[in-house]
């Protein structure tokens, strides 16, 4: 029947229901009551690595994230939960959470915790202490040091994540949609992030461009995705020149210095032998 086709091609999807209705929340004051939503929305959190609550203004979103994060904590989903609001609604947050849980062991540092000097030691902190909420504003929280190791791991699996999903709708509509040239703005988008610094920020634009490209040459298929091996992209230092002389060479460079005046500064259909040995 029209019907059966019709729900086969276009309604075989359903959308996750999730309900919190059996969320005991221990240690939340007597005095507050959770509505449905709330404790749906709660649960969804917990259930999910990133969630949206489109909830609308007065529906109380910051009273389920902080319950959402002591239920996580409780339920063995979480060993410490940090929350990272806007600069502008960190005393408000900081109300709604002593209120809701008294009780609770909380971190809420100051201007001066995160000072450049003190910062190690409010991390450390963080980590030798078994807080229940850890409450940090995004000005001080950008401030944290990551190890460059993390930063690079995390923006290639971001990068590789979006490039799959820009040759999978490329495949499909041989050509560029509106989705592939969005995505494309997110790839580079995820790289100018990683170039914060005075000295580059000014040539983020191209330098992501450049950055992008270079992840793409070496993404490979692998287990069903796409790994992206850093260790195959060089970067290549050079005196004199500008930033926005830096540039993708997709193959061979081969340095080599002018060693007397004779020499030629350029060869073309150039032949290279490659000898390699081979050892026990």
């Amino acid at each position: 029947m029209l019907s059966e086709i019709y729900n086969d091609k276009f309604n075989a999807v359903r959308v996750a229901r999730y309900d919190g209705s059996h969320l005991s929340t221990p240690g939340l004051a007597s005095v507050i009551q959770l509505r449905s939503n709330q404790r749906d929305a709660a649960w969804r959190i917990i259930q999910n690595q990133a969630t949206l609550i489109g909830h609308e203004v007065g529906m109380g979103k910051t009273l389920t994230a902080i319950v959402a994060a002591m239920e996580s904590k409780r339920l063995g989903f979480t060993r410490k939960a940090l929350i990272v609001v806007p600069n502008h609604t960190l005393v408000n947050w900081q109300a709604v959470m002593q209120i809701a849980y008294p009780g609770a062991d909380m971190l809420i540092p100051n201007t001066d915790d995160l000072s450049k000097g003190k910062r190690a030691e409010f991390l450390s902190r963080v980590s030798t202490n078994d807080w229940d909420l850890i409450l940090v504003p995004f000005s001080s929280f950008k401030l944290l040091p990551v190890s460059s190791q993390a930063k690079r791991g995390f923006y290639a699996e971001q990068i590789a994540e979006l490039e799959e999903y820009l040759w999978e709708e490329k495949a499909k509509n041989k050509g560029k949609t509106r989705a592939h040239k969005d995505n494309e703005k997110a790839l580079k988008r995820v790289a100018k992030t990683t170039m914060s610094t005075k000295l580059v920020s000014g040539h983020s634009d191209h330098l992501s461009e450049v950055a992008v490209g270079a992840v793409l040459q070496v993404a490979e298929e692998a287990n069903g995705g796409y790994k992206v091996d850093l260790d195959m992209v060089k970067v290549e230092k050079k005196p004199g020149g500008s930033m926005t002389d830096t540039a993708l060479i997709k193959g061979l460079v081969i340095d080599k210095e002018v060693v007397h005046s004779d020499m030629p500064k350029l060869v073309k259909k150039a032949k290279i032998g490659l000898d390699r040995k081979i050892t026990d």
